[in-house]
């Protein structure tokens, strides 16, 4: 509901070398909460917007007949391209990724609460159930030490052997 809501005047401050692009958002119960984009997410969002087709609607996300992209629009996407990549895809799935790779990263839940637009913690915390910064930051450091594994080169089976034959018959 966030995503397809998003008007023209909600991108609020392109990024610059100190801080992130900006964006509002309408959360539940219409409060209004600011998005931080990154450097390549607000360049992906200027790329639409040069592609956006012409509408009189201000709504940044459009359908196909240039009306605004419904919730169930966005769902029927996200399923397509899930379905394209071999995964289930939802807006909620995406939601709880997020959420799990910045706590991963070592991002603080106070402030992951925010960015989310939780206002009790609790809730962020199941979003982030069974993420372990440390653990995470442990692995990424041993990887960068073992560096890149190469396979072995797969060679095709040989096929497979047949029994003889009894031509005596």
């Amino acid at each position: 509901g966030e995503v397809v809501g998003i008007q023209l005047d909600d991108v609020l401050a392109a990024p610059t070398a100190t801080q992130p692009a900006r964006l509002r958002v309408l959360g539940k119960g219409q409060k209004e909460r600011m998005v931080l984009l990154t450097a390549d997410a607000y360049a992906v969002l200027q790329a639409w917007l040069e592609v956006r087709p012409v509408s009189d609607s201000t709504h940044i996300f459009l359908n196909e007949r240039g009306q605004p992209l419904t919730v169930s629009g966005l769902e029927w996407l996200l399923r397509q391209y899930g379905q394209q990549a071999g995964v289930p895809l939802t807006p909620h799935q995406l939601r709880h990724t997020f959420a799990r790779q910045v706590t991963e990263a070592g991002m603080p839940l106070t402030s992951l609460s925010k960015l989310l637009g939780h206002a009790p913690i609790t809730t962020t915390q199941l979003y982030t159930a069974g993420a372990d910064p440390q653990l995470a930051q442990a692995y990424q450091q041993a990887m960068a030490h073992v560096g890149p594994v190469t396979p072995p080169p797969v060679s095709p089976a040989p096929p497979p052997e047949r029994a003889p034959v009894d031509t005596a018959i």
